[in-house]
Protein backbone atom coordinates (compact mmCIF):
# COMPACT_ATOMS: atom_id res chain seq x y z
CA UNK A 1 0.00 0.00 0.00
CA UNK A 2 2.81 2.52 1.32
CA UNK A 3 4.37 1.37 -2.55
CA UNK A 4 1.31 2.57 -4.68
CA UNK A 5 0.77 5.38 -2.36
CA UNK A 6 3.97 6.90 -3.66
CA UNK A 7 3.56 6.27 -7.10
CA UNK A 8 0.31 8.37 -7.49
CA UNK A 9 1.46 11.14 -5.00
CA UNK A 10 4.35 11.43 -7.64
CA UNK A 11 2.25 11.41 -10.86
CA UNK A 12 0.33 13.88 -8.83
CA UNK A 13 3.16 16.03 -8.22
CA UNK A 14 4.14 15.41 -11.95
CA UNK A 15 0.60 16.90 -13.32
CA UNK A 16 1.06 19.50 -10.88
CA UNK A 17 3.98 20.88 -13.01
CA UNK A 18 2.77 19.95 -16.43
CA UNK A 19 -0.12 21.81 -15.39
CA UNK A 20 1.62 24.79 -14.80
CA UNK A 21 3.37 24.98 -17.54
CA UNK A 22 0.45 24.88 -19.86
CA UNK A 23 -1.04 27.62 -17.97
CA UNK A 24 1.85 29.57 -18.04
CA UNK A 25 2.82 28.55 -21.48
CA UNK A 26 -0.59 30.01 -22.52
CA UNK A 27 -0.43 33.04 -20.76
CA UNK A 28 2.71 33.85 -23.08
CA UNK A 29 0.58 33.62 -26.16
CA UNK A 30 -2.08 35.70 -24.55
CA UNK A 31 0.28 38.04 -23.38
CA UNK A 32 2.00 38.21 -27.22
CA UNK A 33 -1.38 38.17 -29.28
CA UNK A 34 -2.84 41.05 -26.64
CA UNK A 35 0.40 43.71 -26.84
CA UNK A 36 -0.47 45.22 -30.07
CA UNK A 37 -3.50 45.92 -28.56
CA UNK A 38 -2.94 46.81 -25.07
CA UNK A 39 -2.81 51.36 -26.12
CA UNK A 40 -6.24 50.64 -27.33
CA UNK A 41 -7.94 49.15 -23.81
CA UNK A 42 -7.26 49.47 -20.10
CA UNK A 43 -8.57 46.59 -19.53
CA UNK A 44 -6.21 44.77 -21.30
CA UNK A 45 -3.37 46.68 -20.26
CA UNK A 46 -4.64 45.58 -16.57
CA UNK A 47 -4.58 42.47 -18.11
CA UNK A 48 -0.74 42.68 -19.83
CA UNK A 49 0.69 43.96 -16.57
CA UNK A 50 -0.89 42.01 -14.00
CA UNK A 51 0.47 38.84 -16.15
CA UNK A 52 3.65 39.87 -16.94
CA UNK A 53 4.18 40.25 -13.04
CA UNK A 54 4.82 36.26 -12.40
CA UNK A 55 4.46 34.80 -15.91
CA UNK A 56 7.94 34.52 -17.05
CA UNK A 57 9.82 34.34 -13.72
CA UNK A 58 7.52 31.33 -13.33
CA UNK A 59 8.51 29.83 -16.10
CA UNK A 60 12.46 30.24 -15.62
CA UNK A 61 11.42 29.13 -11.80
CA UNK A 62 10.23 25.79 -13.08
CA UNK A 63 13.00 25.47 -15.74
CA UNK A 64 15.53 25.74 -12.74
CA UNK A 65 13.10 23.25 -10.46
CA UNK A 66 13.84 20.17 -12.96
CA UNK A 67 17.64 21.62 -14.27
CA UNK A 68 19.27 19.34 -11.61
CA UNK A 69 20.09 16.61 -13.29
CA UNK A 70 21.61 18.22 -16.17
CA UNK A 71 23.35 20.44 -14.37
CA UNK A 72 24.85 17.51 -12.00
CA UNK A 73 25.50 15.55 -14.98
CA UNK A 74 27.50 18.91 -16.66
CA UNK A 75 25.53 17.97 -19.50
CA UNK A 76 26.21 20.28 -22.08
CA UNK A 77 24.28 19.24 -24.77
CA UNK A 78 21.26 21.46 -22.77
CA UNK A 79 23.49 24.53 -23.63
CA UNK A 80 23.49 23.15 -26.95
CA UNK A 81 19.58 22.79 -27.55
CA UNK A 82 18.86 25.26 -26.40
CA UNK A 83 21.18 27.82 -28.69
CA UNK A 84 19.68 26.26 -31.58
CA UNK A 85 15.99 26.74 -30.23
CA UNK A 86 17.21 29.96 -30.08
CA UNK A 87 18.67 30.49 -33.59
CA UNK A 88 15.33 28.55 -34.67
CA UNK A 89 12.86 30.89 -33.43
CA UNK A 90 15.05 33.77 -34.75
CA UNK A 91 15.30 32.44 -38.21
CA UNK A 92 11.10 31.61 -38.52
CA UNK A 93 10.03 34.78 -37.25
CA UNK A 94 12.13 36.35 -39.63
CA UNK A 95 10.82 34.33 -42.52
CA UNK A 96 7.46 34.96 -41.23
CA UNK A 97 8.01 38.51 -41.23
CA UNK A 98 9.35 39.02 -44.41
CA UNK A 99 6.67 36.61 -45.85
CA UNK A 100 3.91 39.15 -44.70
CA UNK A 101 5.99 41.83 -45.47
CA UNK A 102 6.48 43.20 -42.12
CA UNK A 103 10.65 42.01 -42.08
CA UNK A 104 11.18 46.24 -41.21
CA UNK A 105 10.20 45.31 -37.48
CA UNK A 106 12.85 42.89 -37.06
CA UNK A 107 16.20 43.42 -37.55
CA UNK A 108 18.09 39.71 -37.61
CA UNK A 109 20.87 40.10 -35.36
CA UNK A 110 23.17 36.88 -34.13
CA UNK A 111 24.27 38.51 -30.69
CA UNK A 112 21.33 40.76 -29.93
CA UNK A 113 18.03 39.77 -29.11
CA UNK A 114 15.13 41.83 -27.67
CA UNK A 115 12.43 39.63 -28.70
CA UNK A 116 10.56 36.42 -27.98
CA UNK A 117 14.11 34.11 -28.71
CA UNK A 118 15.69 35.94 -25.58
CA UNK A 119 14.03 33.04 -22.99
CA UNK A 120 15.88 30.48 -25.20
CA UNK A 121 19.08 32.26 -25.07
CA UNK A 122 18.87 32.88 -21.42
CA UNK A 123 17.85 29.48 -20.86
CA UNK A 124 21.42 28.68 -22.52
CA UNK A 125 23.15 31.12 -20.75
CA UNK A 126 21.30 29.95 -17.23
CA UNK A 127 22.35 26.00 -17.41
CA UNK A 128 26.06 27.33 -18.94
CA UNK A 129 26.42 29.47 -15.24
CA UNK A 130 24.99 27.07 -13.42
CA UNK A 131 26.75 23.86 -14.78
CA UNK A 132 30.29 26.21 -14.01
CA UNK A 133 29.45 27.48 -10.18
CA UNK A 134 27.62 24.01 -9.23
CA UNK A 135 30.31 23.95 -6.25
CA UNK A 136 30.07 27.76 -4.97
CA UNK A 137 27.91 27.63 -1.99
CA UNK A 138 24.52 28.03 -3.14
CA UNK A 139 23.43 30.63 -0.89
CA UNK A 140 26.01 32.49 -1.72
CA UNK A 141 25.40 32.86 -5.42
CA UNK A 142 21.42 33.35 -4.67
CA UNK A 143 22.10 36.53 -2.83
CA UNK A 144 25.19 37.48 -5.13
CA UNK A 145 23.12 37.37 -8.24
CA UNK A 146 20.07 39.45 -6.51
CA UNK A 147 22.88 41.60 -6.19
CA UNK A 148 24.23 41.60 -9.42
CA UNK A 149 20.85 42.25 -10.56
CA UNK A 150 19.90 45.04 -8.92
CA UNK A 151 22.96 47.29 -9.72
CA UNK A 152 22.98 46.14 -13.45
CA UNK A 153 19.99 48.25 -14.40
CA UNK A 154 22.52 51.39 -13.47
CA UNK A 155 24.78 50.14 -16.55
CA UNK A 156 23.12 50.85 -19.61
CA UNK A 157 25.45 49.21 -22.35
CA UNK A 158 24.57 45.76 -21.22
CA UNK A 159 20.49 45.91 -23.20
CA UNK A 160 20.16 42.93 -25.43
CA UNK A 161 23.51 41.93 -26.28
CA UNK A 162 23.59 37.70 -25.60
CA UNK A 163 20.11 38.68 -23.60
CA UNK A 164 22.52 39.67 -20.89
CA UNK A 165 20.37 42.22 -19.13
CA UNK A 166 17.71 40.11 -19.03
CA UNK A 167 19.91 36.76 -18.26
CA UNK A 168 21.15 38.41 -15.00
CA UNK A 169 17.83 40.15 -13.99
CA UNK A 170 16.10 36.49 -14.69
CA UNK A 171 18.74 34.01 -13.12
CA UNK A 172 17.98 34.28 -9.61
CA UNK A 173 14.81 32.92 -10.13
CA UNK A 174 16.01 29.70 -12.38
CA UNK A 175 18.47 29.46 -9.72
CA UNK A 176 16.36 29.37 -6.80
CA UNK A 177 14.01 26.54 -8.40
CA UNK A 178 17.43 24.66 -8.73
CA UNK A 179 18.41 24.77 -5.35
CA UNK A 180 14.67 23.89 -4.37
CA UNK A 181 13.29 20.33 -4.23
CA UNK A 182 10.20 20.03 -6.31
CA UNK A 183 8.43 17.28 -4.13
CA UNK A 184 9.35 19.20 -0.77
CA UNK A 185 7.77 22.61 -2.24
CA UNK A 186 5.38 21.03 -3.42
CA UNK A 187 4.38 19.35 0.01
CA UNK A 188 4.75 22.84 1.34
CA UNK A 189 2.18 24.41 -0.59
CA UNK A 190 -0.48 22.23 -1.02
CA UNK A 191 -2.04 23.08 2.09
CA UNK A 192 -5.38 24.55 2.16
CA UNK A 193 -4.69 27.41 4.09
CA UNK A 194 -1.52 28.64 1.48
CA UNK A 195 -4.16 27.94 -0.90
CA UNK A 196 -6.34 30.34 0.60
CA UNK A 197 -3.07 33.16 1.21
CA UNK A 198 -2.41 32.67 -2.65
CA UNK A 199 -5.73 33.32 -3.83
CA UNK A 200 -5.97 36.75 -1.36
CA UNK A 201 -2.38 37.41 -2.62
CA UNK A 202 -3.37 37.45 -6.47
CA UNK A 203 -6.96 39.28 -5.58
CA UNK A 204 -4.78 41.82 -3.68
CA UNK A 205 -2.54 42.31 -6.38
CA UNK A 206 -5.25 42.29 -9.17
CA UNK A 207 -7.06 45.22 -7.52
CA UNK A 208 -3.94 47.17 -7.47
CA UNK A 209 -3.47 46.90 -10.90
CA UNK A 210 -6.87 47.16 -11.59
CA UNK A 211 -7.20 50.69 -9.47
CA UNK A 212 -3.95 52.62 -9.75
CA UNK A 213 -2.76 51.38 -13.14
CA UNK A 214 -2.14 54.52 -14.18
CA UNK A 215 0.54 54.90 -11.08
CA UNK A 216 2.30 52.05 -12.74
CA UNK A 217 3.42 53.73 -16.31
CA UNK A 218 6.64 52.15 -17.60
CA UNK A 219 6.34 49.34 -15.16
CA UNK A 220 6.12 46.85 -17.74
CA UNK A 221 9.33 48.01 -19.11
CA UNK A 222 10.66 46.85 -15.46
CA UNK A 223 9.54 43.62 -15.54
CA UNK A 224 10.90 43.40 -18.88
CA UNK A 225 14.63 43.22 -17.55
CA UNK A 226 15.98 44.58 -20.21
CA UNK A 227 15.99 47.98 -20.04
CA UNK A 228 18.66 49.97 -17.85
CA UNK A 229 16.64 52.15 -14.99
CA UNK A 230 17.54 55.39 -16.51
CA UNK A 231 15.07 54.50 -19.30
CA UNK A 232 12.50 53.79 -16.60
CA UNK A 233 10.26 56.42 -15.27
CA UNK A 234 9.20 54.91 -12.20
CA UNK A 235 12.14 53.62 -10.94
CA UNK A 236 14.95 56.26 -12.15
CA UNK A 237 17.98 56.37 -9.36
CA UNK A 238 16.25 54.04 -6.94
CA UNK A 239 16.12 51.21 -9.36
CA UNK A 240 18.07 48.59 -7.36
CA UNK A 241 15.72 49.51 -4.35
CA UNK A 242 12.45 48.65 -6.69
CA UNK A 243 14.19 45.62 -8.11
CA UNK A 244 15.04 44.54 -4.71
CA UNK A 245 11.59 44.88 -3.37
CA UNK A 246 10.40 43.39 -6.88
CA UNK A 247 11.90 39.54 -6.07
CA UNK A 248 10.17 38.60 -2.48
CA UNK A 249 7.18 39.95 -3.95
CA UNK A 250 7.24 37.92 -7.23
CA UNK A 251 8.81 34.81 -5.85
CA UNK A 252 5.73 34.89 -3.48
CA UNK A 253 3.43 34.80 -6.54
CA UNK A 254 5.41 32.10 -7.81
CA UNK A 255 4.70 30.06 -5.05
CA UNK A 256 0.85 31.35 -4.88
CA UNK A 257 0.89 29.75 -8.65
CA UNK A 258 1.66 26.16 -7.59
CA UNK A 259 -0.50 26.57 -4.69
CA UNK A 260 -3.63 26.66 -6.50
CA UNK A 261 -2.81 25.28 -9.58
CA UNK A 262 -4.78 21.89 -10.14
CA UNK A 263 -2.51 18.51 -9.52
CA UNK A 264 -5.10 16.44 -11.10
CA UNK A 265 -3.94 14.72 -14.35
CA UNK A 266 -6.04 15.85 -17.29
CA UNK A 267 -5.00 16.43 -21.04
CA UNK A 268 -3.34 19.60 -20.54
CA UNK A 269 -1.00 17.52 -18.31
CA UNK A 270 0.19 16.51 -21.26
CA UNK A 271 -0.05 19.21 -23.35
CA UNK A 272 2.39 20.55 -20.79
CA UNK A 273 5.07 18.61 -21.83
CA UNK A 274 5.26 20.16 -24.99
CA UNK A 275 5.53 23.84 -23.82
CA UNK A 276 9.14 24.63 -25.84
CA UNK A 277 6.70 23.30 -29.23
CA UNK A 278 4.47 26.32 -28.45
CA UNK A 279 7.14 28.55 -27.27
CA UNK A 280 9.12 28.66 -30.74
CA UNK A 281 6.07 28.27 -32.89
CA UNK A 282 2.98 30.14 -32.11
CA UNK A 283 4.97 33.82 -32.75
CA UNK A 284 5.02 33.04 -36.73
CA UNK A 285 0.54 33.55 -36.01
CA UNK A 286 1.62 36.59 -34.22
CA UNK A 287 2.88 38.26 -37.36
CA UNK A 288 -0.10 37.71 -38.99
CA UNK A 289 -2.09 39.48 -36.72
CA UNK A 290 0.55 42.58 -37.12
CA UNK A 291 0.21 42.82 -40.75
CA UNK A 292 -3.43 42.72 -40.24
CA UNK A 293 -3.45 45.43 -37.55
CA UNK A 294 -0.65 47.67 -39.29
CA UNK A 295 -3.07 47.77 -42.38
CA UNK A 296 -5.91 48.60 -40.32
CA UNK A 297 -7.72 45.80 -39.78
CA UNK A 298 -10.13 45.92 -36.73
CA UNK A 299 -9.60 42.49 -34.83
CA UNK A 300 -13.11 42.63 -33.41
CA UNK A 301 -14.29 42.83 -36.80
CA UNK A 302 -12.69 39.87 -38.25
CA UNK A 303 -13.40 37.56 -34.68
CA UNK A 304 -15.94 39.25 -33.09
CA UNK A 305 -16.38 39.48 -29.18
CA UNK A 306 -14.64 43.11 -28.79
CA UNK A 307 -11.15 42.42 -27.96
CA UNK A 308 -12.26 38.96 -26.28
CA UNK A 309 -11.37 36.94 -29.15
CA UNK A 310 -7.69 37.32 -27.89
CA UNK A 311 -8.71 34.53 -25.36
CA UNK A 312 -9.94 31.75 -27.72
CA UNK A 313 -7.70 32.31 -30.18
CA UNK A 314 -4.68 32.20 -27.71
CA UNK A 315 -5.87 28.59 -26.29
CA UNK A 316 -6.41 27.66 -29.41
CA UNK A 317 -2.90 28.01 -31.15
CA UNK A 318 -1.41 27.12 -27.35
CA UNK A 319 -3.44 23.82 -28.34
CA UNK A 320 -2.46 23.23 -31.75
CA UNK A 321 1.08 23.50 -31.21
CA UNK A 322 0.89 20.85 -28.25
CA UNK A 323 -0.55 18.27 -30.67
CA UNK A 324 1.80 15.53 -31.36
CA UNK A 325 1.93 16.28 -35.03
CA UNK A 326 4.86 18.62 -33.89
CA UNK A 327 6.82 16.25 -31.67
CA UNK A 328 9.06 14.62 -34.13
CA UNK A 329 10.05 17.53 -36.19
CA UNK A 330 10.75 19.95 -33.42
CA UNK A 331 12.51 17.21 -31.40
CA UNK A 332 14.77 16.07 -35.03
CA UNK A 333 15.73 19.87 -35.09
CA UNK A 334 16.23 20.94 -31.53
CA UNK A 335 17.35 17.63 -29.86
CA UNK A 336 19.86 15.95 -32.59
CA UNK A 337 21.11 12.86 -31.94
CA UNK A 338 24.92 12.74 -30.21
CA UNK A 339 27.54 9.93 -30.49
CA UNK A 340 28.30 8.43 -27.40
Amino acid sequence: MEYVSSVNVEKKRIAVWDNLKFILIFLVVFGHFMSPFTADSLDLERMYLFIYIFHMPAFIFVNGLFSKRAVREKDYKKVFEFIVLYLFIKVIIYTSAIFVGGSNDFEFSLISEKFIPWYALCLAEFYLITILLQDVDKKYLFLFSVFLACISGYDKDLGSFLSLSRTIVFYPFFYLGYCLDANKLYDTVNKMKYKLRAIAFFIVIGIMVYFFIEYFDDLIRFLNGCFPYDEIKIVGKCGALYRLIYYPIVFVSIFSLIAICPNKESIITLWGKRTLNVYALHYILRTFVDRLYNEGYSMSDVFGFGYWWIVPVSLFITIFFSLSFWVKPMNFILRPKWRK
